[in-house]
């Protein structure tokens, strides 16, 4: 009877054992492997976040390379210009310094003469002056008649011509005057078109006048007062490019220049 009633409580104490790791909250894998793949996914995420840094500073690194590169350009561009200047502006010294210093010019000294009188232009540091004298009956003038000519400053006058009842001149930097009193007394043109390019050569014919100079430039007019640019005279219009001497005759202008070239207008 005690041995029967010790083999029950034995049973009983391992059912109640049983019962306990039976009800005993099992580990959660699940939740375990969710752990895990979150873990995984915070470490990926990090990558990424890592990644992107890294690609917003390479970003940021080009940028600068190419707005370095840009300047670059520039600078490259704005040297070329510079240069270009100075070439420029070295060339009109080269001519201004032949025309200032040495007191000629490349169509010489000009001349014109209407009615008995002569006028006669020239231009130094003496200050540029036109002289006016009768021709006496036998010869050339030979008392000239000092002229202040003040719209013209102290720069050399390289050229003058005679048509329509008036004087036309023309200076070393583009600036213009013509008289109707015979030389006495002038007034400056408003615009002669040269800008600051010499003016080297004046001619009259068939009721115009037709100027040239620096440049290749070259222009036209009625008066001697409004003046019209020509937009081809064919010569080059690089600086040192000069309309040297113009002439008209026969109903047509001939003008010449600098290296052999010479062009001519039936007008």
């Amino acid at each position: 009877m005690a041995k029967k009633t010790t083999t029950t409580t034995t049973t009983k104490n391992k059912t109640t054992a049983a019962s306990k790791k039976a009800s005993a909250p099992a580990k959660p894998a699940a939740a375990k492997k969710s752990a895990a793949t979150a873990k995984k996914s915070a470490a990926t995420a990090k990558k990424s976040a890592a990644t992107a840094k890294k690609s917003a500073a390479t970003a940021k690194k080009s940028s600068k390379s190419a707005r370095k590169s840009s300047k670059a350009a520039k600078g490259a561009v704005m040297g070329k210009i510079a240069v270009i200047a100075a070439i420029a502006a070295c060339a009109v010294a080269v001519v201004f310094f032949f025309f200032k210093f040495f007191d000629v010019s490349l169509a010489g000294n000009s001349a014109a003469s209407v009615n008995g009188m002569q006028a006669a232009l020239g231009g130094s540091d003496r200050g540029d002056t036109i002289a006016q004298t009768p021709a006496p009956p036998g010869g050339g003038p030979t008392n000239w008649v000092t002229v202040p000519v003040g719209t013209f400053g102290d720069y050399s006058i390289l050229s003058v011509a005679y048509g329509n009842n008036r004087f036309v001149a023309g200076n070393l930097i583009g600036k213009m005057a013509y008289s109707t009193d015979n030389g006495r007394s002038w007034t400056a043109v408003a615009d002669s078109t040269f800008g600051t390019s010499s003016i080297i050569a004046i001619a009259f014919g068939n009721n115009r006048f037709v100027a040239g100079g620096q440049g290749g430039k070259m222009a036209y007019s009625a008066d001697g007062v409004t003046w019209t640019a020509v937009a081809d005279s064919t010569f080059d219009s690089y600086p040192l490019t000069m309309i040297t001497a113009i002439a008209y005759g026969n109903g047509r202008f001939v003008a010449v220049g600098n290296n052999g070239r010479m062009a001519y207008c039936d007008w």
